[in-house]
């Protein structure tokens, strides 16, 4: 008979890979914990204290005495302080959500925080399915040097996201200890208001308070502690004169939203752009947004039946109604109104060009240059920005050329709006200091089939969306499970070569301006100049060994990448690869007044493309090949329980490496779901199973092949073999050991397991399907996982009858015997 197809630990957590990105992707305070928890809210601080009159100076000391009070900072790694959780603003719940934030309340005790604060209001970054964080989480976090040093210049981080997913602490990556050590800085990063909690507006919450009636309460989140940074960071040593901010893809946008910020005037003195979007929305499509969603809302309480009634209750309702209707809804109950696009992030308006706390031309502005805050600007963006969005897309990825035609073009238009067109806008105006293009090409896959970083994600991943942030915040992590990708011996001393020259570009540049110093090694940073020929950004690249660093004098816009794109790419590929862009969300917007028309090239020069080993097709449908086994499966977690029904058939034969094999096709009579803990989230994960198909030995019931799919966010499929180092399988006999290694990959992700096996002797078992006279089998993995078998023989041929997994899952999963028709 035929074996099913186990599910191992190790094939477990490579399901999980597609799943576990982004940084973006797994946000909130450690625990210990099992289950998904949110951290214990910061002390209450006293309201009857009186602030510190004026802020003392820098001491050296640890404990440092702000306008509001006292924080006890901690020893951190490169030889610097932390102090975590420093609340910059009262907690805007209550009559304070939808309000500008207000200054904090001083406290009279030492604040002592071991522990990073509350995650802002957020899906699940993975599944977008549970409400994670709290209201209360208007908190900071700084590093600096162990010394005496003062009037260091000052580094704020702001988080990506896309508004609506992130924290501060979201990802190793974001610490700011290699900063401050490393380039002697003081390091800020900051928790702010997300979602619909940091830009929502409606005419019923407004109250004649411009900042309060702005809708844009994200963006004042991180005024507000730029106010704080201003008033209280000399106490810790920092330059208030001397404040650098910079962010990655949403924080780049909320850099952007700065720029245009008429209230944030004098709180920064120049900024670092990463992967930002140009971005403003008008205040009639915020409202009309917050309308929707007072709609659904109505809907959801069951008060009317569909949307026509909503607004007709709505129409009802006076000011004062909905306001208080507004402020008693639940967190949870409010992000039920808003549609996902993935990986938690939903579809919310944000930075309202509302006149007061955005200037009322938005974005605008950048072309007629009256956004108020001109300061010395980096910006810039990575060569393959949108591998990060497309790299678990596998029917892609499948095809490389069109993979990497529609990944290396579409970036392309990220980096005409994000850096060239922004660049050459406000250049133009006389009042703006310089500005510093960058591309990041670490990793890039070149034509030649070259990068540092190793395959399968020298394709796959290259210089994709976020890797830039490692080489400026010093930080050797790649969101968290991605670090192994990418990050190898082999490329650190080119890496680290990199990393050592774009901080010291970046630390010079946050003190003076100009990232460029005197005598320096590195080559000359020249600012971005408008007309042909003139130098545009600098190129950030490094091979095994050292750093490439070199000015590039390419600009781009929207008309010349689709020339571009139309005399390289042949027809079916080019239609394809459109079909690609034009649904990216990141990108799409771009072509929406393009005219697209195709001319086909001359001499089309596809990009190569890594030799991989097909996959053998299924063999024909044996004549004899009929075999079924129906099993009852239970799955059992923490008190849950699940009951499926699977059926496995033969259907097929084939030959794989020299070994005839059954082929066997597993069904369900429901998908069946699995949870499974993962130790780096202090998480578990659900994966529900979709199909699959393996490959067994007909001399040893042993399984050569196995594929399997399932999904939460995303598909993954996932193809494992077995390599046996010693005899094993039927017949059985009671003492009998043999070994084998269980590899598994997915989306280029390999991982190891090593089993033993042992015969340890006979059972009777009874199952559904009648009692039978039993060898137990009993496999032991490297990792301490077991899993327990009982096999007989029917009509010759050996089944199992029973099986019983336990680990792999954070559960038990017990298979028993339902049903078995033989076949030859």
């Amino acid at each position: 008979m035929l074996e099913p197809m186990r599910l191992r630990g190790k094939t477990g957590i490579i399901l999980l890979a597609g799943l576990l990105l982004i940084s973006s992707l797994a946000v909130g305070c450690s625990s210990d914990k099992k289950t998904p928890a949110l951290p214990e809210a910061s002390p209450s601080p006293s309201t009857t204290a009186t602030p510190t009159p004026q802020v003392p100076a820098w001491t050296g000391s640890p404990t440092v005495y702000t306008k509001y009070g006292a924080v006890k900072g901690f020893e951190d790694k490169s030889e610097t302080w932390v102090w975590k959780a420093i609340p910059y603003a009262k907690p805007p719940v209550d009559d304070l959500r939808w309000k500008a934030p207000r200054d904090p309340e001083p406290w009279e005790d030492i604040r002592e925080s071991k522990d990073f604060c509350n995650m802002c209001i957020q899906y699940d970054a993975l599944m977008g399915k549970e409400v994670w964080g709290t209201e209360d989480c208007l908190y900071l976090n700084i590093w600096r040097p162990r010394t005496e040093e003062k009037n260091l210049p000052v580094y704020v981080w702001i988080h990506g996201g896309g508004n609506t997913i992130g924290a501060a602490n979201q990802t190793p990556t974001y610490m700011g200890s290699t900063v401050a050590g490393k380039s002697d800085m003081v390091f800020v990063s900051m928790n702010y208001r997300l979602g619909p909690f940091g830009w929502f507006t409606h005419p019923a919450l407004r109250t004649g308070t411009a900042l309060d009636d702005s809708g844009n309460y994200g963006t004042l989140d991180i005024i507000k502690s730029l106010e704080w940074i201003q008033q209280n960071i000399e106490a810790f040593g920092g330059d208030p004169n001397r404040v650098i901010v910079s962010g990655e893809s949403a924080g780049a946008v909320n850099i952007f939203s700065l720029l245009m910020s008429p209230v944030a005037e004098g709180l920064f003195h120049s900024a670092l752009i990463q992967s930002g979007m140009q971005a403003s929305t008008n205040i009639e499509f915020g409202e009309e947004s917050a309308k929707n969603v007072l709609m659904k809302l109505l809907v959801n309480d069951g008060e009317v039946s569909d949307t026509n009634e909503a607004e007709a209750r709505l129409q009802a309702m006076s000011d004062a109604e909905v306001q208080t209707y507004l402020r008693a809804k639940t967190p949870p109950e409010i992000m039920e109104c808003y549609e996902q696009r993935g990986f938690g992030m939903i579809d919310v308006p944000f930075i309202f060009a509302d006149g007061s706390v955005i200037v009322d031309e938005g974005s605008t502005s950048f072309t007629t240059g009256n956004y108020p805050n001109k300061v010395p600007i980096i910006i810039g963006s990575n060569k393959e920005e949108l591998k990060m969005f497309l790299f678990m897309n596998e029917e892609l990825v499948r095809n490389e050329v069109l993979y990497q035609t529609v990944t290396s073009y579409g970036s392309k238009l990220w980096k005409v709006n994000g850096v060239d067109d922004i660049c050459r806008k406000i250049s133009a105006f006389a009042d703006q200091p310089d500005i510093y293009a960058y591309q990041f090409n670490w990793g890039a896959y070149k034509e030649d089939g070259s990068s540092p970083i190793p395959a399968p994600y020298d394709l796959t991943v290259g210089a994709a969306h976020s890797l830039d942030n490692p080489f400026f915040l010093g930080n050797p992590s790649f969101n968290v499970i991605m670090t192994n990708w990418v990050f190898t011996e082999e490329n650190r001393p080119g890496r680290e070569a990199l990393t050592d020259a774009m901080m010291k570009y970046v630390a010079q540049f946050a003190r003076t301006g100009n990232p460029n110093t005197t005598g320096s090694e590195f080559p000359e940073w020249q600012p971005w100049e408008n007309g042909e020929n003139k130098p545009k950004c600098i190129l950030f690249d490094a091979d095994m060994d050292h750093a490439i660093i070199e000015m590039s004098n390419e600009e781009l816009t929207v008309e010349k990448v689709m020339e571009t794109m139309k005399a390289e790419v042949p027809a079916p590929l080019f239609s394809q690869a459109i079909d690609f862009i034009s649904n990216e969300w990141t990108v799409s917007h771009l072509l929406e007044n393009v005219e697209i028309d195709y001319t086909p090239p001359a001499t089309p020069e596809p990009t190569k493309s890594p030799e991989l080993t097909p996959t053998p097709e299924p063999a024909e449908l044996a004549e004899n090949a009929t075999a079924t086994t129906t099993y009852n499966v239970r799955y059992e977690n923490e008190g849950t329980t699940e009951d499926t029904v699977w059926t496995i058939t033969r259907t097929g034969e084939e030959t794989i490496e020299g070994i005839d094999c059954y082929i066997a096709e597993m069904e369900f009579d429901q998908d069946p779901a699995r949870w499974r803990y993962v130790e780096s989230f202090n998480q578990d994960f659900p994966l529900t199973i979709t199909g699959m198909t393996t490959w067994i030995d007909k001399n040893t019931s042993q399984p050569v092949k196995a594929d399997s799919t399932a999904y939460a966010v995303i598909t993954v499929t996932t193809t494992t073999t077995f390599t046996y180092d010693t005899p094993g399988g039927v017949p059985f006999e009671t003492g009998k050991k043999w070994s084998y290694t269980e590899e598994s990959s997915s989306m280029g992700m390999v991982l190891t397991s090593n089993f033993t096996v042992e015969v340890v002797g006979e059972e009777e078992v009874t199952v559904p399907a009648g009692s039978f006279d039993c060898y137990k089998v009993i496999h032991s993995s490297d990792s301490g996982d077991t899993i327990t078998e009982w096999w007989t023989e029917i009509e010759g041929n050996p089944v199992a009858v029973k099986i019983i997994d336990e680990a792999h899952w954070n559960g038990v999963e017990t298979r028993e015997l339902a049903s078995c028709i033989s076949g030859d």
